[in-house]
């Protein structure tokens, strides 16, 4: 009942909220493995795990100004295809070079795809999807996108889990240690997001550019809606 299923005709808020629900998906099922990977099979510290990340920060601090600025001006497809199949490359390569004999520059090269696929994912993905709403529910699309976001982040933790689990017991019973086991159950465990997220940038080829006469008739509900 509180949800206006109005919102849906939307056409870019209704294939926004599928896309960000892949990103919700990602960001929750993969930082926590990923810090698994780091601490208990690297054996780096929290600290030092934690450095491992900082290129990914950066890049993404780095670019999301300049890609906000974009979002405005570009094509929203081009933009939100970068990112989203930023973020898959990144877990595919992560998937691939996760391993017990990983060493920390190994890890360099996808932190920083990862950064990249954040910066150009968060604000084109949202700007286009909340762009052409009508004002009057406005307030409950930003509501839905950002639950979408979450029920994405959740069944994205817990199927991670899932696969990790299932892996790591199938290793062992392949007579790998549990070390071993561990470093190969995360490995692939991150194919899962890695293939999630290449949907997500799939719906994103759905977006349409929102036309002057759009965004001029959302304009024009402000003065109705004060």
């Amino acid at each position: 009942p509180l949800v206006p299923l109005r919102l849906f005709q939307n056409r870019n808020f209704a294939v926004g909220n599928g896309a960000i629900s892949t990103m919700g998906f990602v960001v929750a099922g993969t930082m926590v493995p990923l810090m698994m990977f780091l601490q208990l099979v690297m054996g780096l510290s929290a600290i030092k795990a934690g450095l491992v990340l900082v290129p990914m920060a950066v890049t993404s601090g780095i670019l999301a100004p300049f890609v906000g600025r974009l979002a405005d001006r570009v094509d929203p497809r081009v933009l939100t295809v970068i990112g989203y199949g930023s973020m898959a490359g990144a877990a595919f390569w992560l998937a691939i070079v996760m391993s017990p004999t990983t060493s920390v520059p190994q890890m360099i090269g996808p932190m920083i795809l990862l950064g990249i696929g954040n910066g150009f994912v968060w604000a084109p993905t949202s700007s286009t999807t909340m762009r052409t709403l009508d004002l009057k529910i406005a307030g409950a699309g930003s509501g839905v996108y950002n639950t979408t976001r979450q029920v994405g982040a959740v069944i994205g933790s817990a199927a991670i889990a899932a696969v990790l689990q299932t892996r790591m017991t199938s290793h062992v019973a392949e007579g790998a240690d549990p070390h071993t086991a561990l470093a190969n159950g995360l490995s692939d465990a991150f194919f899962l997001p890695a293939a999630v997220i290449l949907v997500g940038a799939l719906i994103t080829l759905a977006f349409r550019t929102p036309g002057r006469r759009e965004q001029g008739e959302r304009a024009g509900t402000a003065p109705q809606d004060s």
